[in-house]
This record gives C-alpha cells, sequence and structure tokens, in this order.
C-alpha cells in the first residue's frame, strides 16, 4: 500500500513541473485541478496554455479556505510575474493573492 501511494506522488510530480520563481503567466486559465492526490499542501494545476504546474500550496488567512490547493478553482485566471513569488487569482472581477512558500497572517499568529 505504501508503495502505491509514492508511486501515486512520483507519478504526479513527473507529469507536473515544479512552479519557480523565473516563471511567468499572463492571465492563464485553470482548466483542471487535480483533487485527489496524497501528497497534501502541495497544488496541482493544468492551465489553458497547456502547462501542468505544481507548487507548494501558500495560505493567506485573510481568505476562505485559507490555503489555495482548496482555494483555487477551475476556470480561474492565475497570473504570475517574472521572477516574482505572488501569484494571483482573478475570480468575477476580484482579484486574491498569495506568495508562494508563504503563509499570509495579517497580524494573526
Amino acid at each position: 500500500m505504501i508503495f502505491i501511494l509514492f508511486y501515486s506522488d512520483w507519478k504526479l510530480n513527473s507529469q507536473y513541473k515544479a512552479l519557480r520563481y523565473n516563471y511567468s503567466f499572463d492571465s492563464v486559465l485553470v482548466v483542471e485541478k487535480v483533487k485527489f492526490h496524497f501528497q497534501r499542501g502541495v497544488t496541482y494545476l493544468t492551465l489553458d496554455n497547456g502547462a501542468k504546474v505544481r507548487f507548494s500550496s501558500p495560505i493567506n488567512i485573510k481568505y476562505s479556505p485559507s490555503d489555495l490547493d482548496r482555494f483555487i478553482e477551475k476556470g480561474d485566471l492565475l497570473i504570475k510575474d517574472i521572477d516574482s513569488d505572488t501569484l494571483f487569482i482573478k475570480r468575477r472581477a476580484k482579484r486574491y493573492y498569495f506568495v508562494l512558500d508563504h503563509t499570509i497572517y495579517y497580524g494573526k499568529k
């Protein structure tokens, strides 16, 4: 059973490229989100430009749900500037942001 879990994660990780700071997206649409995976805290997305990306799921306490893996939805626009650690999500004329590998607390700790 453990082997199956590791193999499943390895297979996902080989299909989805790790998102780096030097990548950029200009308003790409999220067309698919992997909902069932065993690696908690990791977000797997397929974008309309064909890219498959994965990254540690950042948290912004201001939003509900607060972690990006549960927050992002199919149809959201994803924006990321090159050499930036900030991801912007545009949904129904509102803009949300998350910082890769960080938790944003807004004064709460």
